[in-house]
């Protein structure tokens, strides 16, 4: 790490003299590994600058790319100089020193330089032996992947920050014997290898598969609809990326002009916490070396808070809320959805015929100025508690709107899915096309 520290130090050093106004580097390197079940193994480095300088007269140049050595950090230097030009109101000078957290993320995991092969085998291994129990499955892919991201940012305004994590996952896919064109896949992710090593991924897609083999026809007329956990943990960030405030100013989300009114039901309550221990979006800065803030973004329904970066921080001389990414782009943390107080078990005898919506299979571009969400769904069909059988492909044509106001329970079953934090929703006017 400290030769990261170095090299974005040198980096600030290069650009002082084109930036008289200031300037930022964020300095990123990724080494990664894999393996797969049919014995493919596989190794790379990444490493890329980005570069923000200003003029000191309202203008600023960006520029990021590939690093290989010295040189190109002249190259990137010389590109954001070459780039300079009006600065975004409110964005004409660099980040401000703010306070960081230094410790308690859990996204680092010591025991990455200790694994061996054998160690990284046997995560493959395990899964395939527990499918091997499984009649009616066939075994696909199966790949295990691990990487080390490692973050080193320098400012003029003489502050260097620095981090490291890892990244640990296991991707797998299975199908069914009697007819192949009904496979499921899915990955699992994690920053501490213990959790991807002892969860039970290939036995879970082994009974998931074997259940689409069981057809049941949907219900002619609209039901309650169940999002199982790795539902919401799909769509959630996808709809979050409208609580920008940027985006609300400009008139392009669906929550524009809506602080303070209400959006959803009474149960959902979403938090954006990028410190929260060992989730996946977790970090100690972003791209602007600016700490995280928890976001409420809904609060029992009502819009709470949003996501602000320097340029709108600086219009009204607030401070950035920590979710800048490289280029700018929002960089969401980790959404916590607040779970309720009742089992899958309490709730869905009461419901008599529903359909659950098992896994996304795809995402449509999201209309965020209207809150549009079209995705493509496998689903299922219950009556009570029990699973009729699956209903196959179908496409969820809905809104934010609609699916945040149509929430009627939220499960005491909270899990995580990638970024997310979410129990099981039980939602009512979300329906699919025909």
């Amino acid at each position: 790490m400290d030769d990261l520290r170095k090299l974005a130090l040198e980096a600030g050093r290069v650009a002082r003299k084109r930036a008289p106004g200031g300037f930022e580097v964020l300095y990123t390197r990724t080494d990664s590994a894999s393996r797969d079940n049919a014995g493919g193994r596989g190794s790379a480095q990444q490493a890329t600058l980005g570069v923000r300088i200003y003029d000191g007269r309202g203008q600023v140049g960006l520029a990021e790319g590939a690093w290989a050595g010295p040189a190109d950090t002249a190259r990137l230097v010389d590109q954001a100089a070459a780039k300079v030009g009006p600065a975004p109101e409110g964005e004409d000078r660099p980040s401000p020193k703010l306070d960081i957290v230094e410790r308690g993320l859990g996204i680092d995991d010591p025991r990455l330089p200790l694994l061996d092969d054998g160690a990284r085998a046997e995560v493959i291994d395990t899964n395939l032996e527990s499918l091997a129990g499984l009649d009616g499955v066939r075994v696909g892919r199966f790949l295990y992947t691990e990487e080390r991201v490692q973050r080193a940012f320098a400012s003029s305004r003489d502050y260097e920050l620095s981090e490291c994590s890892t990244r640990f996952s296991l991707a797998g896919a299975v199908s069914a014997a009697v007819d192949p064109s009904l496979s499921c896949s899915d990955v699992l992710v994690s920053r501490n290898f213990a959790e991807v090593g002892s969860k039970p991924l290939g036995v879970d897609l082994g009974r998931r598969v074997l259940a689409l083999t069981r057809r049941a026809a949907l219900p002619s007329a609209p039901t309650p609809v169940v999002l199982e956990q790795r539902v919401v943990g799909a769509l959630l960030p996808l709809l979050a990326v409208g609580f920008s405030l940027e985006r609300m100013q400009a008139g392009e989300s669906y929550v524009a002009n809506r602080i303070g009114r209400r959006v959803g039901s009474g149960p959902l309550h979403v938090i954006d916490d990028a410190m929260r221990p060992g989730g996946l979006a977790s970090r100690r800065f972003d791209a602007r070396g600016v700490g995280t803030l928890p976001v409420t973004l809904l609060k029992e329904g009502v819009v709470a808070g949003w996501y602000q970066g320097a340029a709108a921080a600086g219009k009204s001389d607030s401070r950035p809320s920590g979710h800048e990414g490289p280029g700018g782009a929002l960089w969401i943390g980790n959404l916590i959805c607040r779970a309720g107080t009742r089992s899958r078990n309490m709730l869905f005898p009461d419901m008599a015929r529903f359909v659950v919506i098992d896994e996304v299979l795809g995402v449509e571009p999201v209309d965020l100025k209207s809150g549009r969400l079209r995705a493509r769904v496998r689903c299922s069909t219950w009556e009570r508690n029990a699973c009729v059988g699956s209903a196959g492909e179908q496409l969820l044509d809905t809104t934010a709107d609609q699916l945040f106001m149509g929430v009627l329970h939220l499960c005491n079953d909270q899990e995580r899915h990638g970024v997310v934090d979410t129990p099981t929703w039980i939602v009512d006017g979300p329906w699919f096309a025909g």
